[in-house]
């Protein structure tokens, strides 16, 4: 008998912000959860192992239209790498791309405030990597 170990894979994302989504009323946000009170997938053990989960966003930011592409008429690409934590949250946001700061910053500051359910490998919680592209262009 053989025993294999396959590696948890990672989630991938992609973004297009436009001009006009930097103007969302206030109204509308809303208050982000506390990760005490993310609700947990019920799971139930595999005698054979490898039952996984995935994690689903249940608190989506996006990101604003930076002013100084708005000011160029111009657009951006940026890829990001982290992490979502065992609770979770969004962990150690750092960009793949070399990209103008205004642009990093706005993806930056929108990635690491989403909220995902507990990615769960046989029912215990574990950290997974996702990549993120976000696309700034005008409308």
């Amino acid at each position: 008998m053989r025993n294999v170990v396959l590696q948890v894979g990672s989630l991938q994302e992609t973004i297009t912000v436009t001009d006009q989504a930097s103007s969302t009323p206030a109204s509308q946000t809303r208050e982000r959860p506390r990760p005490a009170t993310i609700p947990s997938k019920a799971c139930t053990p595999s005698s054979v192992g490898g039952r996984i989960m995935p994690p689903t966003k249940i608190y989506d930011v996006k990101p604003r239209f930076p002013q100084s592409l708005h000011d160029a008429n111009g657009t951006a690409q940026i890829d990001l790498e982290a992490r979502i934590g065992t609770d979770g949250s969004v962990k150690e946001v750092r960009t793949a791309s070399t990209v103008d700061p205004d642009v990093e910053s706005a993806a930056k500051t929108a990635v690491s405030q989403w909220l995902f359910t507990p990615t769960l490998l046989n029912c215990i919680p574990i950290e997974v990597n996702i990549k993120t592209r976000v696309y700034f262009g005008q409308p």
